[in-house]
């Protein structure tokens, strides 16, 4: 696909910046995996797991989180998304259920499909939607792996306003990271790249 290859790239050289960071900094410190004593290949292992598998959600009880097994669910534009309890729902107040203050940033995953309650029969699979708002067929890729059906149409690129040496903390004249930045360069999740799904656009409109 015209354009991926230099944004994969990109990714990469992050990541692989941060495993190098990390190493660095904790190498001594950090479990080894069974059978792998590279203590940089642990981190990049993990790197991927995290983005590949973490599930958003509020900030007050982090904003990434890594939740076993339902982490295995697989997608479907149809089914419902992921709902993280504030421990405040009740069912009188139209909620699907009565919840408690030690509930609050549990994750519930009910069977739905287009909004409506699908029973499931024995032996049927439970599905979720994974879509993100403006998630073009590339954030896909670098962030899940793969690419679901519905979001393989066509995608722009547009620069960003930054100017490249400002982006992220990281210089490309100097190719090191910015005094004081980090492993995640400012520390801002600034925007290198924006992409915006064109037929996404076009519904919009």
């Amino acid at each position: 696909v015209q354009g991926w290859p230099n944004e994969i790239s990109k990714a990469a050289e992050m990541a692989e910046r941060i495993a190098v960071t990390l190493t660095r900094a904790s190498g001594d410190t950090l479990a080894k995996r069974q059978g792998v004593d590279d203590v940089a290949e642990n981190i990049r292992w993990s790197l991927c797991q995290v983005a590949s598998r973490a599930v958003a959600g509020r900030e007050g009880l982090g904003s990434l989180r890594l939740v076993p097994v339902m982490d295995m669910i697989n997608h479907d534009q149809a089914a419902s998304k992921f709902e993280e309890l504030t421990g405040e729902e009740k069912i009188e107040d139209g909620s699907f259920i009565d919840s408690t203050e030690n509930e609050a940033g549990t994750f519930i995953v009910r069977s739905r499909r287009h909004g409506d309650r699908k029973p499931l029969r024995r032996g049927q699979e439970l599905m979720a939607n994974y879509n993100v708002e403006n998630y073009s067929p590339l954030d896909w890729f670098l962030n899940m792996g793969y690419i679901p059906p519905e979001r393989g149409g066509k995608w722009t690129m547009l620069e960003a306003g930054l100017p490249r040496n400002f982006r992220g903390g990281f210089s490309r004249k100097s190719n090191t990271m910015a005094k004081d930045s980090g492993a995640f360069g400012s520390g801002k999740p600034e925007i290198q790249v924006i992409r915006q799904h064109t037929q996404q656009q076009q519904c919009s409109r």
